[in-house]
C-alpha cells in the first residue's frame, strides 16, 4: 500500500516535469521567434489594392516601394478651359512617398504566447488595421506656387479700343475680352491634387474654369474722337514768318499727338513740338552783331549850334533776331484744342540786342537799360518809312554824357527836302496836313518809350495833338510829337553817373527800336496805366526808384479827337 503511494506521487511528478518542460519549450521558442526571428505584418493588409499581410518587414517594404514607383511615374494634368493644358510630376509639386513612415505605420503580428493565451487579440479592431493609408509629405508651399504660377500665366487682361497709327493713318484698334481665374478654383485644384495623391491608378487630369472680363471702352466710344483726329490731322497748319511760308502736316508723323482714348481727347504732342519748333527756330535766328566803342567825334548841331556827341566803332550794331518759341508752342497747342480755328500760325521774333563793349578808360556801355518800341504797319507808305528811317539813322551811335541834355531836333536837325525826307502827311494845328518829314513823330515817340523805360529824366515833351493810331501798339498814350519848323522838341537829361549811348533799328515786321546803352545803377522802373474813363485822356504812372528813393511821375497825353 504505502510502495503504491509512493508510486503513484512519482508518477505524478513526472507528469508535472513534462508539463513544466513543454511550457519552457514553448516559451523558449516564443522567445527565439521574438528576438531572433524576423517580424511578419498582420494578416489581411492592403494598400491601394495590394495585399501587404503576413509579409516579413523586407517583404512588405519591397512591396510599398513597387506601390509607390507607381505612385512617383504618376501625372497630374492640369487642363484650362481654352484647351492648354500642361502635366506635372508629383516631384515637381513637392508630393514624396515616405516608405519608411508607411511601413512603421503596418501592424506587426503578435507573439505565440500572446497568441495562445490571448486568441482573440489577433483579431482585436482588425478591420481598423485592415486599410494601409500611404504616408506622403507634400510641400504645401512648393505645390501652390507651382499651380498658381501656370494658372496665373494664363489669365489676360481685357484690351480696351485704341486708336492707333497703321498704314500711313489713324484707325481703331477693336476691343477684346479677357480671362481670369475664378475666385478659390487654386486652392480647388491644389486639394483635389492632395486627395488624388492617395490612391492614383492612373493620370489624374483637372480642368480648371476661367471667367470672361469685359474691356471698358468699345470701338464705338472712340467713333467721334477718331474723326476729330482725322480733322485735325488731314488739314495742314500753314506757318508764317515774315514772307517764309511752311506747312505742317500732322497726318505726316503720328508723334505729334498724344492720344488719350479713356478720356475721348486728343493733345499736342509738347516733346514733338518743342522739337520741331527748335529746328525752325535755327533756320531764322540770327546773331546780333558785336560793337567796340573806340572814342567819339563832336558835331556842331545845324539846329541850334550846340554840340552833341557821336560814337566812334568798330564792328556792327546790327540786331539780331530770335523766335519766340514759346509762342509758338503756345499758338500750336491752341489750334490743336480748337480744331475749328484758322490753321495759321504767325511767327513772332524778338530782336536781340547787339553787346557792347568800350575801349575807352572808365566808359562802359555793358548794360541795356532800356529799349523803346513802336509799329508802322499801320503807317507804313514808303514815304513815311524813308522819313523813320533818315530820322532814326540821325541819333544811333549819340553819346550823351552824364548830367547833359539830350535834344532830338539838336540831333536831327532840320527836317528837309535836301536831306532826303518826303513829303508826307503830317500833324500841325491840330489838323492833318501835307508836310515835310511826315514818320519823324514815330522816331520821337519810339526814343521817349526808350528813355521812359530806362528811367531817365524828361525835362520836354508834348503828345500828339490827334490820336494816332500807329502809337496804339506798346504804349497807348505814350507818345511824343516833334517838328523842327515850330521847334517843339523832345528832350531828357542823362542823370545817371555814367555815359550812355543810343542805338536805332528797324525790322522786317515794321517796327522801329530804340535801345539805351550804359552802367546800370540798378534803378527800378514801374509803368502802369490808369484807366481814366475818358476815351481822349491817357494817363499812366510812371515811378522810378533810384538807390532806394520813390519818384512819383506821370504821363498825361490829351487828344482833341
Amino acid at each position: 500500500m504505502l510502495y503504491s503511494k509512493m508510486k503513484s506521487k512519482q508518477k505524478k511528478s513526472f507528469l508535472m516535469r513534462i508539463l513544466y518542460l513543454g511550457f519552457a519549450v514553448i516559451i523558449i521558442v516564443s522567445f527565439i521567434s521574438v528576438v531572433g526571428g524576423e517580424k511578419k505584418t498582420e494578416k489581411g493588409l492592403i494598400m491601394d489594392g495590394v495585399p501587404l499581410g503576413d509579409l516579413t518587414y523586407t517583404q512588405a517594404l519591397e512591396k510599398i516601394e513597387s506601390i509607390f514607383d507607381v505612385y512617383r511615374a504618376s501625372i497630374f494634368t492640369i487642363k484650362l478651359d481654352h484647351g492648354i493644358e500642361k502635366s506635372f510630376t508629383t516631384e515637381e509639386l513637392g508630393i514624396y512617398y515616405n516608405s519608411g513612415k508607411t511601413l512603421d505605420k503596418i501592424p506587426v503580428q503578435k507573439n505565440r504566447i500572446i497568441q495562445l493565451f490571448l486568441p482573440n487579440a489577433s483579431a482585436e479592431n482588425e478591420a481598423d488595421h485592415n486599410v494601409i493609408q500611404p504616408v506622403i509629405d507634400i510641400n504645401e508651399k512648393r505645390l501652390y506656387q507651382q499651380i498658381s504660377k501656370y494658372m496665373n500665366a494664363h489669365e489676360s487682361e481685357p484690351q480696351n479700343a485704341k486708336i492707333v497709327w497703321e498704314l500711313q493713318e489713324w484707325s481703331v484698334v477693336p476691343e477684346k475680352s479677357g480671362e481670369t481665374i475664378k475666385k478659390g478654383e487654386i486652392e480647388r485644384v491644389v486639394a483635389v491634387i492632395v486627395e488624388e495623391s492617395y490612391s492614383i491608378e492612373e493620370d489624374t487630369t483637372i480642368k480648371v474654369a476661367y471667367q470672361t472680363v469685359e474691356p471698358i471702352l468699345l470701338s464705338d466710344d472712340l467713333t467721334e474722337l477718331k474723326e476729330s483726329v482725322d480733322m485735325l490731322a488731314d488739314t495742314p497748319i500753314l506757318i508764317q514768318f515774315g514772307d517764309q511760308e511752311e506747312e505742317i502736316l500732322l497726318s505726316e508723323d503720328p508723334d505729334w499727338l498724344d492720344i488719350n482714348e479713356k478720356a475721348s481727347s486728343f493733345s499736342l504732342s509738347e516733346a514733338k513740338a518743342e522739337s520741331w519748333i527748335e529746328d525752325y527756330a535755327k533756320q531764322y535766328d540770327k546773331e546780333a552783331g558785336q560793337v567796340i566803342i573806340t572814342g567819339w567825334e563832336e558835331i556842331e548841331s545845324e539846329y541850334d549850334h550846340e554840340l552833341f556827341k557821336k560814337a566812334l566803332y568798330e564792328g556792327s550794331f546790327e540786331s539780331g533776331l530770335k523766335i519766340n518759341q514759346e509762342a509758338f508752342l503756345s499758338d500750336l497747342e491752341s489750334m490743336i484744342e480748337n480744331p475749328t480755328e484758322e490753321r495759321v500760325i504767325n511767327v513772332i521774333a524778338d530782336p536781340v540786342s547787339p553787346s557792347v563793349a568800350s575801349d575807352i578808360e572808365g566808359v562802359s556801355f555793358d548794360d541795356l537799360l532800356g529799349t523803346g518800341r513802336s509799329s508802322y504797319e499801320l503807317g507804313n507808305s514808303e514815304d513815311r518809312v524813308k522819313n523813320i528811317t533818315l530820322s532814326l539813322d540821325a541819333f544811333g551811335a549819340v553819346v550823351v554824357a552824364p548830367g547833359e541834355e539830350f535834344s532830338m531836333n539838336r540831333t536831327t536837325g532840320w527836317i528837309t527836302l535836301d536831306k532826303g525826307y518826303k513829303k508826307t502827311k503830317v500833324i500841325y494845328g491840330g489838323a492833318v496836313a501835307a508836310g515835310i518829314g511826315g514818320g519823324v513823330c514815330q522816331t520821337s515817340t519810339t526814343l521817349y518809350r526808350a528813355v521812359v523805360n530806362a528811367g531817365l529824366e524828361v525835362t520836354e515833351r508834348r503828345p500828339h495833338s490827334l490820336d494816332v493810331s500807329y502809337y496804339h501798339k506798346y504804349g497807348y498814350g505814350v507818345d511824343a510829337a516833334v517838328y523842327t519848323a515850330s521847334r517843339k522838341d523832345f528832350k531828357f537829361i542823362n542823370d545817371t553817373d555814367n555815359y550812355i549811348l543810343m542805338n536805332t533799328y528797324i525790322t522786317e515786321d515794321e517796327e522801329a527800336f530804340v535801345e539805351i546803352y550804359g552802367t546800370s545803377d540798378d534803378r527800378e522802373v514801374e509803368l502802369e496805366n490808369i484807366e481814366t474813363g475818358v476815351w481822349n485822356y491817357k494817363k499812366w504812372k510812371w515811378n522810378v526808384t533810384i538807390n532806394g528813393e520813390l519818384d512819383e511821375r506821370l504821363i498825361e497825353s490829351r487828344y482833341l479827337r
